[in-house]
């Protein structure tokens, strides 16, 4: 029983190991294997066809018929007009294009059947195979053949890619080289600037030397100033100590003759409340007297007299008590003395403080030291600039530094070029032991074309 399309596809497939696998898809897909099977089936069919007889009609008053309806014709060998006879009447024929012509003495004179003996291609379907089991064996020979034969000359498309590879790395090496070589030329003209900055970075440093180095002078000097006054200061302070415990030596006394002097008051003012008890007291009697008859004299008067010089006695000690504690007292004195010691104190705490803040001499070395310094830290801000190289320098390299990434990118994609090179170079090769085996059956379909192949050869028919 003839196999259909799908069962000679099964068998291809499974002499070329790609057969079904759940989950992958088959390598060879089924239209190209049927291109290859239908051309295998055009080759069987040229040495051992398919025959089939087809009935059409002939055209009233002509010897030719139109033949472009017969699908896989390859030839006609013979024609049988008019038909039904016994034996046949078979007849020769020509065929030019689509038409064929009866070799007859006469055209029909009706429209009537004409047989034609057809040498076919042979068909394969999904439903039916005009093949026998032998020509069904070449076929797939020819078709697995043919279908290796066809995957073999994708090594084509590997070799050319291989070349547009080569050519994708002399460009991109070439590419490579010009940017290593702006690389260069950047650096070589930022280097430029850093010499240029590196000299002016040194004469900077230098000046910053000669300002600190006169700072350090002046400095010095004043230092020395500093010095000579700071004794002089010591002096002044020691004297303000003197001047101070002389003053405290002066209160203590002062404040002793006070305890003095206050006790003597206090007497004096007790003598005082004395008298002017006494004249209270006479004043007292005194008024006893009056509106009295006294005899022999008046003596409410010499009680008030008693009382008056009692009075100008209490009098006399107030007044005696109010000296001892005026300011005139002794003890006022050391006062004024401590006082005045420590006027003399503050007079040497502000010579001090004189010698301590510094003559104008010192004051001005100072200030050119201060000056001096400044410009030394103007140079160093110089010379740090310098050494960080301008911006002239950084930029060129930056650029430096983008063109050598930009070269190793293309260096990459050189080297990405080879790999994909080699890879496909090696699949030729894989693929040239493949192509070997491929040639080897095809070989074998040839050969066994020839043992279908049926002798050719056309006999004569009588034209009536």
């Amino acid at each position: 029983m003839a196999n259909p399309l799908s069962a000679i596809r099964a068998k291809i497939r499974q002499f070329l190991r790609d057969e079904f696998v759940e989950g992958q898809d088959f390598e060879f897909e089924d239209d190209e294997i049927d291109l290859h099977i239908q051309d295998c089936l055009v080759e069987i069919s040229e040495l051992r066809p398919y025959e089939a007889k087809e009935t059409l009609k002939t055209t009233a008053d002509s010897k030719e018929i139109d033949i472009s309806a017969i699908e896989g014709l390859l030839d006609v060998p013979k024609v049988e007009y008019p038909v039904g006879e016994e034996p046949p009447e078979y007849r020769n024929c020509s065929i030019f294009g689509d038409t064929l012509r009866i070799d007859i003495d006469s055209a029909p004179s009706a429209i009537e059947d004409v047989y034609l003996y057809c040498h076919k291609v042979h068909e394969v379907t999904e439903t039916s195979s005009s093949l026998r089991p032998d020509l069904e064996r070449v076929l797939v020979m020819g078709a697995m053949a043919k279908v290796a034969l066809g995957w073999v000359n994708t090594i084509r498309t590997q070799l050319k890619e291989a070349i547009d590879g080569i050519s994708g790395i002399d460009t991109a090496i070439g590419s490579m080289s010009g940017r290593i070589t702006q690389a260069m030329d950047d650096l070589t003209t930022g280097r430029t600037f850093i010499g240029k900055k590196n000299a002016e970075a040194i004469t900077a440093i230098d000046s910053m030397t000669t300002e600190i180095t006169q700072a350090i002078t002046d400095l010095t000097t004043g230092r020395a100033l500093i010095g000579e006054k700071k004794t002089e200061a010591v002096s002044a302070l020691g004297n303000i100590s003197a001047q101070i415990t002389l003053a405290i030596s002066d209160l203590t006394s002062g404040r002793s003759q006070i305890d003095d002097e206050r006790a003597t008051a206090d007497t004096a003012i007790d003598s005082v409340n004395a008298r002017i008890t006494q004249a209270l007291a006479d004043l007292t009697s005194g008024r006893a007297f009056i509106n009295k008859v006294n005899v022999g004299g008046a003596p409410q008067t010499d009680y008030g007299n008693y009382a008056v010089r009692e009075l100008e006695s209490a009098s006399e000690y107030l007044r005696q008590a109010s000296g001892y504690l005026s300011e005139a007292s002794s003890s006022a004195r050391y006062g004024d003395y401590a006082s005045r010691d420590l006027q003399t104190a503050r007079a040497y705490i502000d010579e001090a403080r004189a010698y301590m803040s510094l003559d104008t001499i010192t004051a001005e070395y100072a200030s050119y030291s201060l000056r001096q310094l400044n410009s030394a830290s103007s140079y160093l801000t110089q010379a740090r600039g310098y050494l960080d190289v301008d911006r002239p320098s950084t930029e060129y390299a930056n650029y430096a530094a983008r063109e050598l990434a930009n070269a190793t990118a293309y260096l990459n994609q050189a080297g990405g070029y080879i790999r994909q090179l080699t890879n496909r170079l090696n699949i030729g090769r894989a693929i040239s032991g493949y192509q070997n085996w491929a040639n080897s059956q095809l070989a074998l379909y040839q050969v066994a074309l020839g043992t279908i192949a049926k002798p050719k050869g056309r006999r004569e028919y009588p034209k009536d």
